[in-house]
């Protein structure tokens, strides 16, 4: 709490006027280990949504709920298959969230990519490394492309407020394929000591080390 405190206060003094949130996942523990007197408070959730507002709801009485993290989809680490979602489920839940008057931020609504080494990783009981792309089974593909849930979203979120009449973007054109011949290879790690020097492990000034 100390540490909320002193980030609250420090975006306070700067300055910062607007709105602050705290963003737990939906359920006791995590609610009331990360949340502030005074700030709101919101969740992270796919589904479960009646039970999830209901813990919102109990841990703060007043004020607007809010799903900060609606998931619709998943990230992929190395070796697993991609991660999917029914686009006519993830819509359901859409619909319910909304009926409920609550406000959502879809995660991800557009899929992106981890350039270079920004991919990231979790640990549950291994490392677990996260794949180049986060294409995320967005609404907007990684390419930018709408996809199923796209459509389906747009299709719930017109019941309860205007969307444009306009035209949905067609998809991007695509270069066609062109096959890539390997004709030679290299091994990672007899090669590691030729590369560079190992680096220090003392942190540089200026570098955030945790």
């Amino acid at each position: 709490a100390a540490y909320l405190e002193h980030l609250a206060e420090a975006l306070r003094s700067r300055g910062i006027g607007e709105l602050l949130f705290t963003c737990d996942q939906a359920n006791p523990e995590h609610l009331a280990a990360g949340s502030l007197p005074g700030v709101l408070t919101t969740g992270t959730f796919g589904s479960k949504v009646a039970a999830s507002l209901e813990q919102l709801r109990a841990h703060q009485p007043e004020g607007p709920l809010m799903c900060a993290e609606f998931w619709i989809g998943w990230f992929d680490h190395w070796g697993e298959e991609h991660h999917t979602r029914d686009a006519a489920d993830a819509a359901a839940d859409l619909d319910r969230l909304l009926s409920a008057g609550a406000s959502v931020n879809i995660y991800m609504f557009h899929g992106g990519t981890n350039f270079a080494f920004t991919n990231g990783a979790n640990h549950d009981h291994a490392y677990q490394p996260m794949v180049t792309s986060y294409d995320y089974d967005a609404a907007l593909s990684e390419n930018g492309d709408p996809g199923p849930k796209y459509h389906a979203f747009r299709e719930v979120i017109a019941r309860h407020a205007p969307v444009p009449d306009e035209p949905v973007p067609a998809p991007s054109v695509k270069l066609p394929p062109t096959p890539v011949a390997l004709g030679e290879r290299a091994p990672l790690l007899p090669h590691v000591p030729r590369c560079a020097p190992p680096p220090s492990r003392r942190p540089s000034k200026g570098s955030l080390a945790w």
